[in-house]
């Protein structure tokens, strides 16, 4: 009994010192998250300010990246500068640009295009042309080789004889049914 009493007040120590020093831990856990937290009203504070002064300026800080925010087609301060700066740089260009080359050029990529779309169709087409054409040989030579067989006397006969097979059960079975 009194090793019962031993064990018991032995077990209640170690579980009081095991809550202690589990509580001990939580305590330096929780002081060390609160001391050394990157979270901090001011580090929340400028992350704001930079968003909304990223958005005033018409940029976009999706998934961390930065990039210029279209949504809507709205006109950014940034999206205009960039198409200000690219027309002046794509009136250059154009000046410098043969459209005559340009032009048959397209007309060329055009027709590789419009021939291969026809090859493709063709292919296709052909393809279940024949097909249809071989299930239909198929079909009509199967039907007549069907046609053969139940014309053939010994089929016509295993087929009589299981008929009139299933008549005779049918038969005995009504009598049993109605006896």
């Amino acid at each position: 009994m009194r090793r019962n009493e031993y064990l018991k007040t032995e077990l209640q120590n170690q579980v009081r010192n095991l809550v202690q020093a589990k509580e001990e831990q939580m305590k330096t856990l929780v002081e060390d998250v609160v001391t050394n937290s990157t979270w901090s009203v001011e580090r929340v504070f400028h992350e704001e300010l930079r968003e909304m002064t990223l958005r005033l300026l018409g940029f976009n800080t999706r998934f961390g990246e930065i990039e210029i925010d279209h949504c809507n087609g709205r006109n950014t301060v940034a999206a205009e500068q960039v198409s200000f700066q690219l027309r002046d740089k794509a009136i250059e260009l154009m000046k410098a640009l043969d459209l005559d080359k340009l032009i048959s050029l397209q007309e060329d990529l055009l027709k590789k295009a419009i021939v291969e779309e026809i090859e493709q169709q063709a292919r296709y087409i052909i393809s279940e042309l024949i097909e249809n054409k071989i299930r239909d040989k198929v079909v009509k030579k199967l039907s007549l080789v069907v046609d053969e067989v139940l014309t053939d006397e010994l089929v016509k006969e295993t087929v009589d004889r299981h008929v009139r097979g299933k008549t005779e059960d049918l038969d005995e079975y009504s009598r049993d049914l109605f006896a």
